[in-house]
């Protein structure tokens, strides 16, 4: 049942006040989208990267039960599996940890045994780190080929 207020409005009224958010803060669901909107940016430039030097992208963020390949590219008989890492400060400590490279490792095989095209290509683990400075305009992409 809705009554008017003090101000005449036809709202319920509640014993609540309304929640009032810092303009400086911003919601976890705000900031992940954020972060996932970096993380997509990061990976279409290094998709780009990898296209420049006559890569043919194959698939983007691969998924299969045991995990995730951010990139995975062809360049003649040649196969790369990219994890795409990107950070605005410490970019050093963005390497994928043993427990990840085992988990691309095991996805990447899965997508060798569903790909007989590709059975006797050789296979690349490379790692594309994107660092962006607070308050820069631009990134720096940092590849590691043959990351492990």
């Amino acid at each position: 049942m809705a009554t008017a207020d003090h101000t005449g409005s036809n709202m319920p009224i509640t014993n609540r006040t309304p929640h009032k958010t810092s303009p400086h803060k911003t919601s976890k669901s705000a900031r992940f989208k954020a972060a996932e909107k970096a993380g997509h940016l990061a990976e279409a430039r290094a998709a780009l990267w990898y296209r420049l030097r006559g890569f043919r992208i194959l698939a983007r963020r691969w998924h299969s039960h045991v995990g995730e390949i951010d990139i995975i590219a062809q360049r003649g008989a040649l196969l790369v599996f990219c994890e795409v890492k990107y950070r605005q400060q410490d970019i050093h400590s963005a390497s994928p940890s043993t427990r990840q490279q085992k988990r691309i490792t095991r996805a990447a095989s899965l997508f060798m045994a569903a790909s007989p095209q590709h059975h006797n290509h050789q296979c690349r683990f490379d790692v594309i780190l994107i660092e962006r400075k607070p308050h820069a305009l631009w990134s720096r992409l940092i590849p590691i080929i043959n990351a492990w």
